[in-house]
């Protein structure tokens, strides 16, 4: 396949055998037809090639990160832009931009936020709006809050930071707590309503039967032991997991969050 959009390509660009391909709207006319298509296995080196000949060309190295961007190659983009400024404080504004963004892609949260104080190539409005980002993407609820008191912030983070002030967590211990008194009861206070209903049903099932061999033939009662067991083990299972329901539930709202940003930022990128 990629034979074949590299055939088709000399075919369109090629009016007559003497024509130089390789030459410098040539190229430009390529690197624009791969990225249209889609192939970035082709238009990686390629721009690499330009960026050989060229080492000069700010516009080439840029387009080459950019690049590297779109086809998701996130860690490859951060160490083509640290070999292009070794020192990034020298980073000229569009670069830094494009490098903070690679990072921030790449989930390299710390890196990024110590970039973002270092740099003084960015204007202070858009600092503050890649650190909330950082913030909000890395779970960090206070210093998202305490920046946007701070300083003036996108209104495209105004609806996520509102969110944040209102969700509303579940505690672990209060939902083990619930099921160590009444079986269940943890899972639904975590929105299980299935899981809860259907603990409470068999440790009552399997402590009344537990009780019935008991009475019957007290000690003894092979049936009464193996019920009782049971119902024990399910129940210490139900509190245990009531425990672990709080836990994924303030996760998946966690979650929810990170994904509303990450859209944000994706489609601010």
């Amino acid at each position: 396949m990629r034979l074949f959009f590299l055939a088709l390509f000399v075919l369109l660009v090629a009016s007559a055998s003497s024509q130089d391909i390789y030459d410098k709207n040539n190229s430009l006319k390529y690197l624009h037809y791969l990225e249209n298509a889609g192939e970035y296995d082709l238009l990686y080196p390629e721009f690499e090639r330009l960026v050989y000949m060229q080492p000069a060309n700010d516009s080439l190295k840029l387009g080459l990160l950019k690049v590297l961007q779109k086809a998701g190659w996130y860690e490859k983009g951060i160490q083509r832009a640290e070999a292009f400024f070794p020192n990034q404080s020298l980073m000229p504004s569009t670069f830094s931009d494009q490098y903070i963004k690679l990072l921030i892609l790449n989930k390299s949260y710390e890196k990024a936020a110590a970039f973002d104080a270092a740099t003084d190539s960015l204007s202070k409005e858009t600092k503050s709006n890649y650190l909330i980002s950082i913030y909000l993407l890395n779970s960090q609820w206070r210093q998202a809050q305490e920046l946007n008191k701070k300083t003036t912030i996108s209104q495209l983070f105004m609806p996520v930071l509102q969110e944040i002030q209102h969700v509303k967590y579940k505690s672990p211990l209060l939902a083990g707590g619930m099921s160590l008194v009444i079986p269940g009861s943890g899972k639904l206070y975590c929105g299980k309503l299935r899981d809860g209903l259907l603990s409470f049903v068999l440790v009552s099932i399997l402590s009344w039967q537990s009780y019935v061999g008991f009475h019957k033939k007290g000690v003894e009662s092979v049936y009464g032991w193996v019920s009782g067991t049971a119902a024990a083990g399910f129940y210490l299972g139900d509190v245990y997991g009531s425990f672990k329901a709080a836990r994924h539930y303030n996760e998946d709202k966690n979650n929810e969050i990170i994904e509303k940003v990450r859209a944000v930022t994706t489609n601010t990128y």
